[in-house]
């Protein structure tokens, strides 16, 4: 026998019998739905989050179409202030969603002259 089966059993008449006073051991399962049911704050703010984000950008000539960093060959691009990646604005907006923050457009709007 394993030694901490062994130490919380002894032998009895008939077989093996459960050591008085000494609890069963708990499953890691258990453990776990005690510890998140003892603590409300759990039940009102889930582990995981979700963001959602999205992007839009007139197309036109003379501009750059870049999509997730990739410079697409094209004879039109996307108006913006910035690099109108929408790839990766739509995940930044995601991310930014999730964690309860504001979106890229009002972290780097584009009214203010220090993000030209």
């Amino acid at each position: 026998a394993r030694p901490a089966l062994a130490a919380q059993r002894t032998a009895g008449k008939g077989g093996v019998r459960k050591r008085a006073g000494v609890a069963p051991p708990r499953s890691a399962l258990q453990q776990e739905q005690q510890g998140s049911v003892a603590n409300a704050e759990d039940l009102l703010s889930p582990p995981m989050r979700i963001g959602h984000g999205f992007d839009l950008h007139r197309l036109e000539p003379g501009y750059k179409l870049i999509i997730g960093g990739l410079d697409i060959p094209h004879d039109r691009g996307c108006v913006a202030h910035s690099d109108g990646d929408v790839l990766l604005h739509c995940v930044t907006d995601a991310v930014l969603g999730a964690l309860c923050l504001e979106d890229i457009g009002q972290l780097f709007p584009d009214n203010d002259p220090k993000w030209k």
